[in-house]
């Protein structure tokens, strides 16, 4: 499992109510927003790894993430102000792999009957909320 550290650029929601905006500016299109800076941090990474997916299925190339100096020049061309720039690290896709969970079946039964409701497989459900767990309290 490749792990890769791209940067994004936050600005100011303009909502008046403390919302953010950010965009990766190595990730063309790459971009999301939060009402404050945790919820932000979830769904950038959630963003991030949805496009290296995606980028991938097409069997298009990964771009290697910028370094200082071009990070400012990027920085220094967008429309909006950076209020700061974050690192945030994600999964580079790769091969699927299998694995057994032991639970008791109520719990499998209340999983799967959620993860049907929110359009997701058990698994996806399983390994999202998982890593959703290890990044909030790492």
């Amino acid at each position: 499992m490749k792990k890769m550290t791209y940067f994004m650029f936050v600005h100011d929601g303009g909502d008046g109510k403390g919302g953010l905006f950010c965009e990766f500016p190595d990730l063309p299109g790459c971009m999301t927003d939060g009402d404050d800076l945790e919820d932000l941090m979830k769904n950038a990474a959630d963003a991030m790894e949805s496009w290296l997916e995606t980028t991938a299925d097409h069997a298009e190339p990964i771009p290697k993430p910028s370094g200082a100096e071009e990070l400012k020049r990027k920085a220094d061309e967008c429309d909006e102000p950076v209020l700061f720039i974050v690192p945030v690290t994600g999964y580079l896709p790769d091969a699927p792999v299998r694995i057994n969970i032991t639970s008791t079946e109520a719990k499998i039964a209340e999983i799967t009957a959620f993860a049907k409701r929110t359009g997701r497989t058990r698994s996806e459900l399983m390994v999202a909320a998982t890593l959703d767990y290890i990044r909030a309290n790492a």
